[in-house]
This record gives structure tokens, sequence and C-alpha cells, in this order.
């Protein structure tokens, strides 16, 4: 190997690229996914409309449907209103948790992209010294210890 060869290959090695989802994504615990999914997920339009349609459901069977098959009585529907009340305590967190994952995601991902333009500096900053090593070659001037011109 020539020696701008083995210097490309320390840069190379100095500043190692991965990709930031695939890395993150390994990174994650089974909770950990069930919490990114929940927070990607819940903020949607058709996860709300569900919940809509489930709720409006729940309401206009035990007002309307028949009486003997009513399960959640007026005025409160006690049976929902406990229901709602432990899925926002479940949920919550685990959305919390999620947001906070994928902020840990952004963050890898900025630290990725960082490394990519330190290795690509350090590309473009000898591929400029062979640059100027050639032109000193096919001018006949040697190159100034320290310059680039």
């Amino acid at each position: 190997m020539t020696s701008h060869q083995e210097h490309l290959k320390r840069i190379r090695d100095k500043y190692p690229l991965e990709s930031a989802e695939a890395l993150h994504h390994r990174r994650l615990s089974r909770l950990d996914r069930v919490a990114v999914w929940l927070a990607r997920h819940t903020g949607e339009p058709r996860f709300f409309g569900a919940l809509a349609f489930a709720t409006s459901g729940w309401v206009l069977w035990n007002v309307f449907g028949p009486a003997s098959l009513h399960f959640d009585p007026l005025p409160n529907f006690p049976l929902l209103n406990g229901i709602t009340k432990v899925t926002q305590l479940c949920f919550l967190p685990l959305v919390l948790i999620g947001q906070n994952l994928e902020s840990h995601r952004s963050k890898l991902r900025a630290e990725q992209e960082h490394r990519a333009m330190m290795r690509d500096a350090e590309e473009t900053e000898l591929v400029l010294e062979r640059l100027a090593h050639l032109e000193a070659l096919l001018t006949g001037r040697p190159k100034a210890e320290g310059s680039r011109e």
C-alpha cells in the first residue's frame, strides 16, 4: 500500500462511520422499542381517530343500546373512566421514555454526522497535499514545507 492509501486508512480508522439508525436500534431494549413505537404512533391522526371511534361507540352503546345490555351506567360511565385513567397512567411514562429515546437517536445522528465531516475534512486535506505535491512535480518547483502553494 502506498503512503497516501495508508494515510486514508488511518483517517477512516480514526473516524469509523456506522448508520446512526442501526447503532441506535441495537442499543434499545424491548421495552425501549415499545416506548418508541408508542411515542411515534400515539401522535398520529389514525390513533386519535381510533380512540375517538372506540369512545364514541362505548358511550353510544351505553346510552342508546338495549337497556338490558348496558354495561357501563350513566351518567359518569365509571368503567370507561377507570379504563381511561389506567391507560393514561401506562401510556404517559412510555410516551415520555419514547420521546427521550428519540432525542438520544437525534444526538447519535449528530455525532455520526460530525464524525463524517471530520473524516471528510482530513481526507480533503490529504487530497490537497497530494495535489500540491503533483503540481510541484509538474512545474519543477519544490514545494515549500508546510505551504499549499
